[in-house]
């Protein structure tokens, strides 16, 4: 084998092993691409995620509000109930001592 042929082996060898580069070198440049497109779905899930955690953060916000609401709203109802037995209490007394003022009549 002279020189020129083993220069011809060599210069095959390295043809081959570019094509073989340049084929690999496309599938990162693909798998780059969707690598990317991933990103960036990411990212839109990311935004959405935190969108909802507002959303929810608001509604507990809105819930306490609510229950502090219902808290006064039973004290009131509670004071109210403790005003009409005490009226229940002398609109009864009333009625004795009106009764009591027929009697004596």
């Amino acid at each position: 084998m002279n020189e020129k042929e083993m220069l011809e082996i060599l210069l095959q060898k390295v043809t081959e092993q570019g094509a073989i580069l340049k084929e690999r070198s496309t599938i990162l440049k693909e798998q780059g691409t969707t690598l990317k497109d991933h990103g960036v779905i990411l990212q839109v899930l990311r935004h959405g995620q935190e969108i909802q955690k507002a959303e929810i953060d608001h509604l507990n916000i809105t819930i306490a509000q609510i229950q502090g609401e219902q808290v006064k709203t039973r004290e009131v109802i509670d004071n109210m109930a403790g005003d009409v037995s005490f009226l229940v209490r002398k609109a009864a007394k009333h009625d004795d001592d009106i009764r009591e003022l027929k009697r004596i009549k």
